[in-house]
């Protein structure tokens, strides 16, 4: 797979904006270079506007609910307990023999 430079346009929903991660992590080869999705600063400032008055504590069992909880608060626990859970998900692969993975589907 090829990956296309960034061309500094912005995508409706998410922006794509540069950002530098280390070359490995966990065993993975991760490009230090490329685009990942991401808040452009207008909408991460509606987004944080809206955390300030709906603030929640995500559950440990939610990557998700937990990056964007570290987006919002910038706490690293968050982020750390996302990556922690991601790079933790597994499928057996008699599941993944089969032909249907509802752990796939319903964790992905």
């Amino acid at each position: 797979m090829t990956h296309r430079p960034s061309t500094g346009r912005r995508l409706e929903l998410e922006a794509l904006e540069d950002r530098i991660v280390p070359s490995m992590y966990d065993g993975l080869n991760i490009p230090d270079t490329g685009i990942r999705l991401l808040f452009n600063p207008a909408s991460l400032a509606r987004a944080k506007n809206w955390y300030a008055s709906n603030q929640f504590t995500p559950s440990p069992d939610d990557p998700l609910a937990n990056a964007f909880v570290y987006q919002m608060t910038g706490n690293a626990s968050y982020a750390q307990n996302a990556i922690n859970q991601l790079m933790a998900f597994t499928i057996s692969q008699s599941e993944l023999d089969g032909v249907a993975s509802d752990t796939y589907r319903w964790n992905q």
